[in-house]
Protein backbone atom coordinates (compact mmCIF):
# COMPACT_ATOMS: atom_id res chain seq x y z
CA UNK A 1 0.00 0.00 0.00
CA UNK A 2 1.38 3.35 -0.75
CA UNK A 3 1.39 5.53 2.13
CA UNK A 4 -0.51 9.60 1.94
CA UNK A 5 1.55 11.70 0.63
CA UNK A 6 1.21 15.73 0.93
CA UNK A 7 -0.49 17.97 -2.30
CA UNK A 8 -1.30 21.30 -2.53
CA UNK A 9 -2.55 23.36 -0.28
CA UNK A 10 -1.35 20.88 2.60
CA UNK A 11 -3.77 17.90 1.54
CA UNK A 12 -3.15 14.43 1.66
CA UNK A 13 -3.57 12.09 -0.88
CA UNK A 14 -2.87 8.49 -2.44
CA UNK A 15 0.15 7.91 -4.21
CA UNK A 16 -1.92 5.42 -5.84
CA UNK A 17 -4.78 7.66 -6.49
CA UNK A 18 -2.42 10.51 -7.78
CA UNK A 19 -0.85 8.18 -10.28
CA UNK A 20 -4.41 6.52 -11.48
CA UNK A 21 -3.51 2.88 -10.42
CA UNK A 22 -6.10 0.97 -9.90
CA UNK A 23 -8.72 4.04 -9.39
CA UNK A 24 -9.14 5.23 -12.78
CA UNK A 25 -10.35 2.51 -15.26
CA UNK A 26 -7.97 2.10 -17.85
CA UNK A 27 -10.12 2.61 -20.75
CA UNK A 28 -10.71 5.98 -19.15
CA UNK A 29 -7.28 6.90 -18.86
CA UNK A 30 -6.70 7.82 -23.03
CA UNK A 31 -9.83 10.17 -21.86
CA UNK A 32 -7.96 11.87 -19.31
CA UNK A 33 -4.94 12.49 -21.31
CA UNK A 34 -6.69 14.07 -24.03
CA UNK A 35 -8.36 16.08 -21.01
CA UNK A 36 -5.22 17.18 -20.01
CA UNK A 37 -4.35 18.36 -23.40
CA UNK A 38 -6.90 21.01 -23.10
CA UNK A 39 -6.23 21.48 -20.27
CA UNK A 40 -2.10 22.87 -20.61
CA UNK A 41 -3.49 24.73 -23.47
CA UNK A 42 -5.09 27.75 -20.47
CA UNK A 43 -3.24 30.31 -19.52
CA UNK A 44 -1.52 31.38 -16.48
CA UNK A 45 -4.64 33.13 -15.58
CA UNK A 46 -6.95 30.94 -17.06
CA UNK A 47 -5.81 28.51 -14.51
CA UNK A 48 -6.31 30.99 -11.69
CA UNK A 49 -9.71 31.71 -12.43
CA UNK A 50 -10.71 27.43 -12.25
CA UNK A 51 -8.45 27.26 -9.43
CA UNK A 52 -10.20 30.01 -7.45
CA UNK A 53 -13.18 28.99 -8.93
CA UNK A 54 -13.26 25.70 -8.03
CA UNK A 55 -10.87 25.06 -5.03
CA UNK A 56 -13.58 24.39 -2.38
CA UNK A 57 -15.50 22.24 -4.26
CA UNK A 58 -12.29 20.17 -4.92
CA UNK A 59 -11.26 20.44 -1.36
CA UNK A 60 -14.64 18.35 -0.57
CA UNK A 61 -13.90 16.17 -2.99
CA UNK A 62 -10.35 15.52 -1.78
CA UNK A 63 -10.75 15.68 1.52
CA UNK A 64 -13.99 13.13 0.86
CA UNK A 65 -11.40 11.06 -0.85
CA UNK A 66 -9.18 10.97 1.55
CA UNK A 67 -11.49 9.98 4.51
CA UNK A 68 -13.23 6.82 2.40
CA UNK A 69 -9.42 5.81 1.68
CA UNK A 70 -8.62 5.93 5.27
CA UNK A 71 -11.81 3.57 6.21
CA UNK A 72 -10.86 1.07 3.61
CA UNK A 73 -7.03 1.52 5.10
CA UNK A 74 -8.23 0.97 8.21
CA UNK A 75 -10.82 -1.56 8.00
CA UNK A 76 -10.94 -3.36 4.64
CA UNK A 77 -7.16 -3.44 3.25
CA UNK A 78 -5.86 -6.57 5.45
CA UNK A 79 -6.14 -9.76 3.00
CA UNK A 80 -7.98 -11.82 5.36
CA UNK A 81 -11.29 -9.58 6.55
CA UNK A 82 -11.65 -9.17 10.29
CA UNK A 83 -15.45 -8.54 11.80
CA UNK A 84 -16.44 -5.01 12.58
CA UNK A 85 -17.72 -4.19 15.99
CA UNK A 86 -21.22 -2.56 15.65
CA UNK A 87 -19.65 0.99 17.11
CA UNK A 88 -17.16 0.96 14.41
CA UNK A 89 -20.09 0.67 11.93
CA UNK A 90 -21.53 3.50 13.06
CA UNK A 91 -18.26 5.57 13.29
CA UNK A 92 -18.10 3.96 9.62
CA UNK A 93 -21.78 5.31 8.49
CA UNK A 94 -21.13 8.56 9.88
CA UNK A 95 -18.00 9.38 7.89
CA UNK A 96 -19.99 7.82 4.48
CA UNK A 97 -22.39 9.95 5.31
CA UNK A 98 -19.95 13.27 5.53
CA UNK A 99 -18.51 12.61 2.61
CA UNK A 100 -21.66 12.06 0.88
CA UNK A 101 -22.75 15.50 2.02
CA UNK A 102 -19.56 17.04 1.04
CA UNK A 103 -19.63 15.68 -2.14
CA UNK A 104 -23.27 16.14 -2.85
CA UNK A 105 -23.00 19.76 -1.49
CA UNK A 106 -19.61 20.71 -3.91
CA UNK A 107 -21.83 19.21 -7.17
CA UNK A 108 -24.56 21.23 -6.39
CA UNK A 109 -22.14 24.44 -6.07
CA UNK A 110 -20.68 23.58 -9.30
CA UNK A 111 -24.07 23.35 -11.03
CA UNK A 112 -24.83 26.39 -9.31
CA UNK A 113 -21.40 28.39 -10.34
CA UNK A 114 -22.01 27.23 -14.16
CA UNK A 115 -25.64 28.05 -14.08
CA UNK A 116 -27.12 24.63 -14.92
CA UNK A 117 -30.63 25.03 -13.65
CA UNK A 118 -32.34 21.39 -14.94
CA UNK A 119 -29.55 19.71 -12.43
CA UNK A 120 -30.86 17.60 -9.34
CA UNK A 121 -30.82 19.96 -6.13
CA UNK A 122 -30.21 23.09 -7.91
CA UNK A 123 -33.94 24.12 -8.37
CA UNK A 124 -34.17 23.55 -4.68
CA UNK A 125 -31.82 25.51 -3.87
CA UNK A 126 -32.54 27.92 -5.99
CA UNK A 127 -35.93 28.04 -4.68
CA UNK A 128 -34.95 27.84 -1.01
CA UNK A 129 -32.60 30.77 -2.03
CA UNK A 130 -35.47 32.83 -3.32
CA UNK A 131 -37.34 32.37 -0.12
CA UNK A 132 -34.59 33.40 2.18
CA UNK A 133 -34.27 36.56 -0.02
CA UNK A 134 -37.58 37.46 0.19
CA UNK A 135 -37.52 37.07 4.42
CA UNK A 136 -33.99 38.85 4.31
CA UNK A 137 -35.99 41.86 2.39
CA UNK A 138 -39.09 41.79 4.61
CA UNK A 139 -37.09 41.85 7.37
CA UNK A 140 -34.78 44.75 5.87
CA UNK A 141 -38.09 46.83 4.82
CA UNK A 142 -39.70 45.74 8.39
CA UNK A 143 -36.37 47.72 9.94
CA UNK A 144 -36.22 50.54 7.93
CA UNK A 145 -40.25 50.96 7.78
CA UNK A 146 -39.67 51.07 12.47
CA UNK A 147 -36.57 53.39 11.92
CA UNK A 148 -39.05 55.77 9.73
CA UNK A 149 -41.65 55.82 12.08
CA UNK A 150 -39.17 56.30 15.06
CA UNK A 151 -37.78 59.35 13.15
CA UNK A 152 -41.23 60.63 12.07
CA UNK A 153 -42.35 60.64 15.87
CA UNK A 154 -39.04 62.67 17.01
CA UNK A 155 -40.45 65.95 16.63
CA UNK A 156 -44.55 65.00 17.51
CA UNK A 157 -45.74 65.59 21.29
CA UNK A 158 -46.29 62.10 22.73
CA UNK A 159 -50.38 61.79 22.43
CA UNK A 160 -49.98 62.13 18.32
CA UNK A 161 -46.89 60.03 18.29
CA UNK A 162 -48.83 57.26 20.74
CA UNK A 163 -51.65 57.75 17.59
CA UNK A 164 -48.70 57.67 14.74
CA UNK A 165 -47.44 53.80 15.72
CA UNK A 166 -50.70 52.47 17.16
CA UNK A 167 -53.69 54.15 15.39
CA UNK A 168 -55.60 55.02 19.11
CA UNK A 169 -56.30 58.37 19.87
CA UNK A 170 -55.39 58.75 23.87
CA UNK A 171 -56.17 61.46 26.45
CA UNK A 172 -54.56 62.65 29.23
Amino acid sequence: MSQPTKARHGATTNHHREAGIGIIPTSRRKDKEENMGYLSELTAHERLTVDNATLDMFTAFENGSDLIYDIWEQYFSDREQKNIESRDLEFIGRILYSVYDRMANAIRDYHLMLGHYDEPGVECFLETAKRAQLTADAVKAREHAQEEMRSATYDLNDADAIKLLTGKEVSA
